[in-house]
């Protein structure tokens, strides 16, 4: 009898601490929202909200043709975490050498690898740098000079709209 009570009881400690050890689910709530440039949506930028809290985690989200983005965190799934954020939009397009025109990341790949297969010497064309370009104004690339700030909140409607201005 006293064997049996004691298998229960190690049985039930060790459920606990297992229970214990999940490391706990984030609880990120729905955060969504539209960035336009001088009153234009914006297409294929990268939002990121950088978290103002030690303990708090980046969320990240790439707007769509109608300037719209949905907040992912790493980890957690769809969502931010409730809290305050410095927030940075960021939209960059790379050319295949200087005086090149610029393009989206995947059109300058097809660039460079339509140069290699048209070289006899593919190595002479990988020479030629990669050209990046910023689509945005700088400044909304840092979470120092954005000057874009969000707060999620649990239980309220997190849909916000970012109005970058080419000047000013």
């Amino acid at each position: 009898m006293l064997r049996f009570w004691f298998s229960w009881v190690v049985c039930g400690l060790a459920a606990a601490v297992l229970a214990g050890c999940g490391g706990g689910e984030l609880d990120v709530v729905p955060a969504t929202g539209t960035v336009t440039l001088d009153g234009q949506p914006v297409d294929g930028a990268t939002v990121t909200f950088v978290p103002q809290d030690a303990d708090g985690r980046t969320a990240t989200g790439t707007t769509d043709q109608s300037g719209k983005f949905v907040l992912q965190t790493a980890g957690a799934g769809e969502g931010a975490l409730p809290g305050k954020y410095k927030v940075t939009v960021s939209k960059v397009a790379v050319g295949a050498a200087a005086g090149t025109e610029a393009t989206t990341e995947e059109q300058g790949m097809q660039q460079v690898m339509q140069q290699m297969q048209g070289a006899r010497d593919p190595a002479a064309q990988l020479s030629k740098p990669l050209q990046e370009q910023d689509q945005l104004p700088a400044r909304y690339k840092s979470a120092d000079t954005s000057g874009l700030e969000a707060e999620v909140k649990a239980g309220e409607d997190n849909n916000f709209t970012f109005d970058l201005k080419t000047s000013g």
